[in-house]
């Protein structure tokens, strides 16, 4: 488990710093309580994912038997909340919570997120959802009534496919170029439902990272820019939208979608 590690290097946001540290440390937690259970199912996946393994119990005590799991590996917890005391000093960004009908959920806007993390903190993936090999950039919540998507500014031939190579990037700190997957045409349910995501009272979450690695093994974690409104869409497969977001990007990464983007 120590080589799980460095995939918490990335938590910069307080909240969640100091949920985490709860469950590592052993102290009494309340899975009833929804945030709290969220955030043990993010470390969860985080931890437990990448591995085959066969669980006893589903729900709350998978959750429990994963922590007892956790608690005898001392060595990880130690190398765990070293992780967590230096995440203060880490943190690059002001964080925010969303509000109304998403107020419950623990994803900061302006905080950085694994995929694992992203998964279940949107409530797409509970602790008994496995999230490897969830890999869509777009995918809609039913629980959460939302359209959420990933994006990575700089996509590499490698990691990606021709009609993936989507130009995703910022056009301004608050407003967005992003592509539709290339099998979304104009007249699609899920091209209409973005259109019209207001009126119908669904939400539009948007997450982005600059590229797919950095300098740890794990793959870059995403920022999550929150709550964005439609503003335009033109073109087919992919259709091109523009969105408003509701907190304009953080300096720092607005920087890096420009020079990305060339």
């Amino acid at each position: 488990m120590l080589s799980r590690v460095n995939a918490l290097v990335h938590v910069d946001d307080v909240p969640r710093i100091e949920a985490y540290r709860a469950l590592v440390s052993g102290a009494v937690v309340n899975l009833d309580d929804q945030q709290c259970a969220l955030y043990a199912t993010m470390l969860h996946h985080t931890l437990w994912s990448p591995a085959k393994r066969e669980w006893h119990g589903q729900g709350q005590d998978r959750l429990l038997e994963g922590l007892e799991l956790l608690h005898r590996e001392s060595a990880v917890v130690e190398e765990l909340m070293q992780v967590f005391d230096e995440a203060h000093e880490r943190i690059k960004h002001v964080s925010f919570p969303l509000a109304g009908s998403l107020a419950d959920l623990p994803i900061r806007v302006h905080a950085r997120y694994s995929r694992a993390e992203m998964l279940a903190g949107i409530r797409w993936a509970d602790v008994d959802t496995g999230v490897a090999g969830q890999v869509a950039g777009v995918r809609f919540v039913p629980r959460i009534q939302a359209d959420v998507f990933d994006v990575t500014w700089q996509k590499s031939e490698r990691d990606y496919s021709p009609i993936t190579m989507y130009r995703d990037y910022a056009i301004s700190p608050t407003l967005l170029n992003w592509e539709s997957q290339h099998a979304a045409h104009r007249d699609s349910q899920a091209v209409r439902r973005y259109v019209n995501h207001e009126s119908a009272g669904t939400h539009v979450l948007i997450f982005a990272r600059e590229s797919k690695s950095w300098e740890f093994a794990s793959a870059r974690p995403f920022l999550f820019l929150g709550d964005a409104r439609y503003i335009s869409h033109s073109g087919e497969r992919p259709v091109t939208f523009r969105w408003e977001l509701q907190r304009p990007l953080p300096a720092d990464f607005f920087t890096a979608s420009e020079v990305l983007a060339g």
